[in-house]
């Protein structure tokens, strides 16, 4: 039982920093679009 939750305990762990990361990129590469979309009319 121990090995299990730990599995589960990391998985779910691994899951929430890759999610996050994910988020982070997709963020980053909209909020760069919005900010070309800006400059450009300048």
């Amino acid at each position: 039982m121990d090995y299990i939750a730990w599995i589960k305990i990391i998985g779910m762990t691994l899951t929430a920093i890759f999610v996050g990361v994910m988020v982070y990129k997709s963020i980053r590469v909209v909020k760069d679009k919005e900010d070309d979309k800006v400059q450009l009319p300048d």
